[in-house]
């Protein structure tokens, strides 16, 4: 058929065309009834669908309520103090009551550190020119499910090609991660258990190697089995002693000094005799002693009085000694020469003597944190005191000491601090309200489709269906009824959890001081309500079984739809075919009278103009 608008529109016009379209339309008719039941069906699917998935929602729920490994009303929360020195996760498995508790120390990590080395230095150069590769081993705790203890020890060869300390102490680190990266990928060791390896330089000319366990506390500590020729020690790694944090020794800079033969007790100075040529700093200076009989005071103070204040000159055990002010390695001093060298019992220096700069002394090595030799005297160990007895741990988490109660310490505290474990009243509440929620929502929905309106003429979808007014009354018997098998005092029915049932059949929590008093005073009771034998869940779960699922009664209703849709379908295609084929005769059998008409016209105009 043509869309082309000019078209239509003329066809819109053509009284034949008209007909055509009457005459379709009014055998159109059964194709319209197909149509309204097509769509009837289509709607009477998304009912059941909105029901089946509506249902489905309270089966999951009241599914979980009676399931082995879930125990909702069981629900149990810590009330720890605000800033405390820990923080507190419970399961459902955790007793009430309180419980106090005192943070001593925190698990740390195994550090070892070397002893400090000059950056460019050559100790550990002249180390491997005289002893060449080295071999040593480091012992990484692995656990296993067999063996929480277990071991593995890790073989480190180190060649080293250096010139200096620094760069032999990367290549010890470069080894070190090498030897670590191939365990791993060989599945002796997992990746969370690596030791981390660096070379800190904590001044500008100072570097140490660091090596540090992969986690925390005693049962991780490190070990180690030097090489043959000692490196380990000559690192210092292996010392059984604690590094201090503090600044390692500064050595002050020296002033440059010359000391001279002891003096006798008079000394004769005359002119022939009394010059002294000395260099201080770099300048050159020649001055001229006092003339006469002296003692050794006397030339002291004559000699500080003509060098001055650029040096010290002081008499020590007779001699005198000649000292810079100044100091470091621009301090600098020489006597050169003079004719009173040998009557102060000086010598001629053939170099000038240099003061020194400042230095820093470097730290040893060692452990960072006492690895002790148990995990009760280790400080890797963190250490609490939980309700008066003292408890020791590899970790920060600790998930055994209290049934159901996890520990997580933060830090130290010096008193102890209570938590409360109780009922979970705030996630119980959600429980409920949500089962609340999916049963008032499946009751409103059964109610809202199998309505009847006598007087509008209206009904819903699923009315006179009594597969599902059926429903409705059999989930209202399943939680209205009483709850056989409880405890005396437990709750038997709803209003014993202060929930009560409405006139149109939902549920609202109407007491809420009951409820909570309920769980608190027996949870398990409280649960036992919904998940024993004879429980509201139960109850609900058996008979919604029977509805939902591949093999429920909704399922066997949307398959049937299912099928009377395709029914339909395949009919309003047959009857859709039947109207184009027959729209397409009528059309031809028009174009053929119109055929006719128009010869018969011409036949009548050419007789008229024929006989006229």
């Amino acid at each position: 058929m043509s869309t082309n608008p000019i078209f239509n529109a003329l066809r819109a016009t053509d009284p034949y065309e008209q007909l055509i379209a009457n005459i379709i339309s009014f055998e159109s008719q059964p194709l319209r009834d197909l149509e309204l039941k097509r769509g009837s069906a289509e709607a009477y699917k998304d009912v059941l669908g909105n029901v089946d998935s509506s249902l489905s929602a309270l089966h999951t729920l009241v599914k979980s309520f009676t399931e082995s490994f879930s125990n909702p009303f069981a629900a149990r929360i810590a009330h720890v103090p605000e800033e405390s020195a820990f923080a507190i996760s419970v399961s459902d498995a955790a007793a009430f009551g309180s419980h106090a508790i005192r943070v001593d120390r925190l698990a740390a990590t195994d550090q070892r550190v070397s002893a400090q080395f000059r950056r460019d230095g050559t100790d550990l150069r002249d180390f491997f020119d005289t002893n060449g590769e080295q071999t040593f081993s480091i012992e990484i705790a692995s656990p296993t499910a067999e063996d929480r203890r277990n071991r593995v020890s890790i073989d480190v060869t180190v060649n080293a090609v250096g010139a200096t300390d620094e760069e032999i102490l990367d290549e010890i680190d470069q080894a070190i991660a090498a030897a670590v990266d191939n365990a791993v990928q060989a599945g002796e060791i997992r990746s969370s258990e690596r030791p981390a390896t660096d070379v800190m330089n904590e001044t500008s000319d100072v570097a140490r190697f660091s090596i540090r366990a992969g986690e925390t506390g005693y049962d991780s500590r490190l070990a180690f089995t030097d090489s043959t020729n000692g490196l380990l020690q000559l690192l210092d790694v292996t010392s059984t002693s604690v590094v201090v944090e503090t600044e390692p020794p500064i050595i002050p800079p020296t002033s440059a000094t010359v000391t001279g033969a002891p003096l006798g007790g008079l000394t004769l100075i005359d002119n022939s005799n009394n010059t002294l040529e000395i260099e201080i700093n770099g300048q050159a200076r020649t001055v001229q002693l006092d003339n006469g009989n002296q003692n050794g005071t006397a030339i002291r103070d004559n000699l500080r009085d003509l060098l001055g204040p650029e040096v010290t000159v002081n008499l020590d055990g007779g001699s005198l000694v000649i000292e810079t002010t100044s100091t470091g390695s621009g301090a600098s001093i020489q006597i050169t020469g003079g004719s009173a060298v040998d009557v102060l019992g000086f010598t001629v220096m053939a170099a000038p003597e240099y003061g020194e700069d400042e230095t820093r002394g470097l730290l040893s090595g060692g452990m960072i944190t006492d690895v002790g030799t148990s995990e009760t005297n280790s400080a890797l160990n963190a250490r609490l005191l939980i309700n008066g007895l003292t408890v020791y741990r590899s970790s920060n988490q600790i998930a055994d000491a209290i049934d159901g109660v996890t520990i997580d310490l933060l830090e130290t505290s010096a008193v102890a601090e209570e938590f409360v474990v109780d009922s979970d009243t705030e996630s119980i509440r959600g429980e409920l309200d949500s089962f609340i929620e999916k049963y008032n929502s499946i009751i409103s929905l059964i109610k809202e489709q199998t309505f009847i309106d006598g007087d509008l003429n209206a009904r819903g979808a699923l009315a006179n269906d009594s597969t599902f007014t059926g429903l409705r009354f059999g989930l209202r018997a399943a939680v209205t009824g009483q709850v056989t098998g409880q405890t005396i005092g437990a709750p038997s029915f709803l209003g014993d959890l202060g929930i009560e049932i409405g006139d149109d059949g939902t549920l609202s929590i109407s007491d809420e001081e009951k409820l909570t008093e309920a769980v608190k005073t027996d949870a398990g009771a409280v649960q036992s309500f919904f998940d024993g034998p004879n429980g509201v869940a139960t109850r609900l779960e058996t008979m919604i079984d029977t509805y939902v699922g591949s093999n429920g009664v909704i399922g066997f209703r949307e398959d049937a739809i299912d099928q009377r849709i395709k029914g339909y379908d395949n009919r309003i295609d047959t009857l859709t075919g039947r109207l184009e084929r027959r729209e397409t005769q009528l059309r031809r059998e028009f174009a053929q009278l119109q055929e006719v008409l128009a010869t018969l016209g011409g036949q009548q105009q050419f007789l008229t103009s024929l006989f006229g």
